[in-house]
């Protein structure tokens, strides 16, 4: 079906309409109001909303084609100026529209389901994965069944609304950030994604990243002038090492002379997985767009180079002549020079003909049999093959590249999982001699392709550092683990042990090939593969902890089960505080022995103790009573404590008649007691005894309730704007706070402020 543009203006009205009345009443949108926020496709095919609609008459100035849409483009202007919370805003709104005309063009969900159904058939697991120009979020609710955590970016204002309110925070993998991709840092080793998959933006927009426009790259700096070629080079820098990129993006990376720095950097920086011509008008239908797509897909390996075969194709672009045959008509990729047989393994398309783009120039037209089911299917059959055939499974894993000999033994594994005998005795035989003389190759090419430069890595904490490979000498204590390499020089650095502790320095491979003690040398550990130092054990003493540890996540059921013996009953009663309990455990307890003490002994008529060295104690006397004081001070405390006690006395303020009675009778009865016969024994005042003192005579304190001031952290219910950051003072249901964690899951923090503070607020 073609793209209707007044049912489209329709459908994005009602959609504005829904995602303006959930922020004024400060709610999660319905299901049915779900259904009608996901049909929103952008104004990508609508440039009448950059049209004049002041007044009624400015109809004159709208192209006849379109002056149809003009009613309703008024009726959503003025729907935005009236339902915004305030002018500004609603400003706000209206330059996102226009400002979205030129890049907000949306993928037919059956598209990405191939794409995500293909790169899911490598078998591994995307722990984290970006979209930087998301949408409403086709692409990350597509992938989100293969990752564990989809970030999407999306810088147009009023789209990133309406794909918040599609993906409430918590509800699922998907969070969104009204961000463009520039705003995202230079993010650590630990911090940088598995995939990053989107359908790009194109065009001759000028980007502005600091990192890129003031750096020392030239190549970064002038990939900032457009705004597709950006896009590859920023996911590259954003993806770890054997991460992939899946970008759908314009004819115009492969086929422009301009951008062959860039394919080459690409090709030097990655592997090429798949590069597929989409058909000509294939988002047509859902985007309104006629320009020509292709699909590119990369693994990230760092240094790689660029290898012989499609990758230098990749690079070069090859001249079409016209039908003179003296001029040249355009320029396409050299994917493309070849007869259409081999040319139909980059290309979906069924046939292709001569015609010109959208902008008037010559071109290939890549034509399709089929609807757009067909396309997705094959699409999806074509990407696989390329995934199986070109995707390094171990450098996904590890970051370190399968070589040739690890290939071609995954191969014949493979062979002789299907019962193909592979090889004789006399291969196995000198299999096994290669093996031998590539343990004296201290530094083959694959693993020198993967090392980082000489200090490179000294900003990293040690234990967070790579070793890629370990020597060792056969007859001897020498070990050496490489972290770093200096191709030119042939010196590297890493931790070195001569058998008396691990030490850090530099590792020349000339002096350590040139180590022969009767007939031994310096060898490579053939078995051993990229490890983080802090995962090697015997160089624990070296790391000492200096790396970074895995946050603990929560258990999904975090309460305990106890055992029936440990369960506390909900009715027990506590015993008060500073009152000793008594249990049953030192009924039964064996008594503690004590083999190392001496028992006490008369010597001299006396009983002499011993201390824990055997020293006897001579002026210990255990029958003395153990005062808290010295019995001077003692009784200077006890005469303050008495003087106190009179003042409170004479303090207390007069009484009412009732409690006068009520006191005379306790007089009465103390006077009553005061006749009793006087104990034989004098009891000492104790600590204890003036403790009830100074409460005599006091009136009881009426006891004050307070409202308890809840001041949990809940989530932001709003969405949270760019100017936003953490710590921001914010105003949520009559309540005052600050926010947290906004690029993760916002979160709202209550504060119990004084009326002076919040008055200051608002001031």
């Amino acid at each position: 079906m073609p793209y209707n543009k007044k049912a489209v203006l329709a459908a994005n009205t009602q959609a504005i309409r829904i995602i303006l009345r959930l922020e004024k009443e400060q709610r999660l949108a319905t299901e049915e109001e779900r259904i009608i926020l996901a049909a929103y496709q952008g104004f990508g095919g609508l440039k009448c909303v950059l049209n004049r609609t002041e007044q009624p008459e400015d109809i004159r100035y709208w192209a006849k084609s379109e002056q149809e849409l003009f009613k309703p483009t008024c009726t959503l202007k003025q729907l935005i100026y009236r339902e915004a919370p305030d002018a500004l805003i609603a400003k706000r709104y209206w330059e996102s529209i226009k400002a979205s005309v030129l890049t907000s063009f949306y993928t037919d969900t059956r598209i990405v389901s191939a794409i995500a159904t293909a790169l899911a058939e490598t078998g591994v697991e995307f722990h984290s994965c970006l979209d930087p120009s998301s949408g409403i979020g086709a692409f990350a609710d597509t992938f989100a069944p293969y990752a564990r955590r989809i970030d999407a970016l999306e810088k147009d204002l009023l789209t990133a609304r309406i794909a918040q309110a599609l993906h409430p925070l918590g509800e699922s993998k998907v969070t969104v950030h009204q961000a463009p991709f520039e705003s995202l840092g230079e993010l650590a080793e630990t911090d940088r994604y598995d995939l990053i998959t989107s359908n790009i933006p194109f065009g001759d927009f000028m980007v502005y990243d600091r990192a890129y426009s003031k750096g020392k790259d030239s190549i970064k700096r002038e990939a900032t002038r457009t705004i597709h070629n950006y896009f590859f080079i920023k996911g590259l820098d954003s993806l770890r090492e054997g991460g992939v990129l899946a970008f759908i993006t314009s004819q115009g990376l492969l086929d422009s002379p301009y951008n062959e720095i860039f394919r080459r950097y690409l090709m030097e920086q990655s592997r090429l997985i798949s590069a597929i011509r989409l058909p000509s008008g294939m988002f047509s239908e859902h985007a309104g767009t006629e320009v020509g797509s292709d699909l590119i897909v990369l693994q990230k390996q760092t240094g790689k180079g660029i290898t012989p075969g499609e990758e230098e194709r990749f690079v070069r672009t090859a001249a079409v002549p016209s039908g003179d045959g003296f001029s040249i008509a355009f320029t396409h990729n050299s994917l493309f020079e070849s007869p259409w047989e081999e040319v139909r393994s980059h290309t979906i398309a069924t046939e292709r003909t001569m015609g010109t783009n959208p902008y008037g120039k010559a071109a290939w037209i890549y034509q399709f049999d089929g609807g757009i089911d067909e396309m997705a299917d094959s699409l999806r059959i074509q990407l696989a093959q390329d995934v199986a055939q070109h995707f390094d499974r171990k450098l996904y894993n590890t970051g370190v590249a399968t070589t040739e000999e690890e290939r071609q033994a995954e191969a014949e594994k493979k062979l002789l999982a299907l019962g193909v005998t592979v090889g004789s005795p006399q291969k196995e035989a000198q299999k096994k001699d290669k093996e031998r003389d590539d343990a004296f190759k201290l530094m083959p090419k694959a693993i020198e392709k993967s090392l980082p430069q000489l200090y490179s890595t000294e900003n990293e904490l040690l234990g967070d550092r790579t070793a890629y490979a370990r020597y060792f000498f056969p007859a001897g204590a020498y070990t050496a683990y490489l972290l770093e390499y200096d191709p030119k020089e042939r010196i590297g650095f890493g931790a070195v042990t001569m058998g008396y502790g691990w030490e850090l320095g530099n590792i020349s491979l000339d002096e350590m090939e040139e180590v022969q003690i009767k007939g031994l040398r310096i060898e490579r550990d053939l078995y051993f593969s990229p490890t983080k130092l802090h995962q090697i054990e015997e160089l624990e003493e070296l790391v000492q902890g200096h790396f970074t540890k895995e946050a603990l996540q929560a258990e999904e059921n975090p309460t305990e089960e106890l055992d029936k013996g440990q369960r506390i009953l909900s009715n027990e009663e506590i015993a008060p505080e500073g009152v000793p309990a008594l249990t049953l455990f030192r009924q039964y307890e064996a008594p503690e022995r004590r083999p190392d003490m001496e028992a006490p002994r008369e010597m001299n008529g006396q009983t002499v103790y011993f201390d824990d060295d055997h020293h006897p104690i001579m002026q210990a006397s255990h029958e003395q009573e153990e005062l808290l004081f010295a019995p001077e001070e003692y009784t200077l405390w006890t005469l303050e404590v008495e003087r106190v006690s009179a003042e409170l006395k004479a303090n207390t303020p007069k009484h009412s008649p009732s409690s006068q009675k009520a006191h005379t009778e306790t007089k009465t009865q103390t006077s009553r007691r005061r006749k009793q016969p006087a104990r034989d024994t004098i009891q000492e005042a104790s600590l204890f005894d003036f403790t009830d003192e100074a409460g005599q005579g006091q009136v009881v304190p009426t006891t004050e309730y307070r409202e308890v001031f809840d001041t949990s952290p809940r989530p932001f219910l709003s969405a949270p704007d760019s100017h936003l950051r953490d710590g921001s003072i914010v105003v949520q249901k009559g309540q005052v706070g600050y926010l947290s964690d906004l690029k993760r899951r916002p979160t709202f923090h209550p504060m119990d402020l004084p009326l002076a503070q919040l008055t200051r607020l608002r001031a």
